[in-house]
Order: C-alpha cells, then sequence, then structure tokens
C-alpha cells in the first residue's frame, strides 16, 4: 500500500517504484501479509525524494590578463550548480597540480609564458562544464636609458630625453620646469 492505498499489482514480498517524482516525496508504504491464519500489516517505510542535482555551469568566465615578466597572474571562475563543485585549472590544456579552487594565481612568469592558454574544469555528482580559454599576455620589462652628466639651463631647449618601453618621455626639461630651484640641473 502507499499512502494507505492499495498498488495494483504489487503482490510479492518486495515492491519497485517507477520513477519517482518530486510528488512522491514523504510517501508512506506498507504490506499487507496474510495467510489462511489471518493478516498482519508492517510497520510504514517513508519514501524520500530529493531534487535531481543540477550539472556544473559557468556563470563568470575567466579573463586575458596581461602582466610583465615577473609578476604573477591570477585567473578566476565564477560557476553554479550543486554542491560540492570542484576546480582543476589547466595550463595549455595541462592539468596545473594542485590547482583545484575557483581561482588560480600563476608562478612569477617569465617569457615563455607569453600567449599560455588556461581554463578551468568544474565538477559535481551531475557532470562538468569546461570554461572558456583565457589568455596570458608576459610583457618584456621595460628598461630607462641611461644619462651621463647633463646640464640645463632655465628657458633653453634641450634635446635629451628618456625612453621607457619605447615611448618618448621628456624628462631632463620637465625636471627645470617643474622644480625651478637652480638654474642647473644634472641626472644620471
Amino acid at each position: 500500500q502507499k499512502n494507505s492505498t492499495a498498488i495494483s499489482g504489487a503482490t510479492s514480498a518486495s515492491y519497485t517504484t517507477p520513477a519517482t517524482t518530486s510528488s512522491d516525496n514523504g510517501a508512506k508504504f506498507v504490506v499487507v501479509v496474510s495467510d489462511s491464519a489471518g493478516s498482519v500489516t508492517s510497520n510504514a517505510a517513508t519514501l524520500t525524494v530529493n531534487a535531481a542535482a543540477v550539472a556544473p555551469s559557468i556563470t563568470t568566465q575567466p579573463a586575458n590578463q596581461t602582466v610583465t615578466v615577473g609578476q604573477t597572474a591570477t585567473f578566476k571562475v565564477v560557476a553554479a550548480g550543486a554542491a560540492p563543485l570542484s576546480y582543476q585549472w589547466q595550463k595549455n590544456s595541462t592539468a596545473i597540480s594542485g590547482a583545484t579552487s575557483a581561482s588560480y594565481t600563476t608562478p612569477a612568469t617569465t617569457s615563455a609564458d607569453n600567449g599560455a592558454q588556461f581554463r578551468v574544469v568544474v565538477s559535481n555528482v551531475a557532470g562538468n562544464v569546461t570554461s572558456n580559454a583565457a589568455t596570458l599576455t608576459v610583457n618584456a620589462a621595460g628598461t630607462m636609458a641611461k644619462f651621463g652628466h647633463v646640464f640645463i639651463v632655465i628657458g633653453e631647449n634641450s634635446a635629451y630625453s628618456s625612453t621607457y618601453n619605447s615611448s618618448n618621455m621628456p624628462y631632463l626639461t620637465s625636471l627645470a620646469n617643474q622644480y625651478g630651484l637652480s638654474t642647473k640641473y644634472w641626472a644620471e
């Protein structure tokens, strides 16, 4: 019997339900055993039906990162789905040992890391999903040109400049214009 109503055809020592639905949650099942001497009813057994686990999905994809050689980069993902969720980050499609959280920070980068692709596989009991790949761009460290001793007189034009990452940045003239404490300046 299910909820005190006889189940058609359920006349053996065991009973298997059809595929359950959420409406079956909490149903009470008993069996009545009879012979020529009489009958007895079992204690009720309660059926608990849990909601089906939801497979993971990516709600925020990892973003491309740009760093300078020697810096670290951090990739992050946001995922939804039935807990617990597990994470495995990959670099160029190869699993990264120990990279099993929702974010991953690289070691100090080198020029060899430029263009590397990072993605993460998110899993739970219902399945898994792989994020989009994020690209790591690693720029070379900038250099600053060095001058010998250079004298600049306020009011005169100077052809000297310093270069950083190939961008021409007037430096010495701006010192004179900004600080104006003397008619001569020098830089090394």
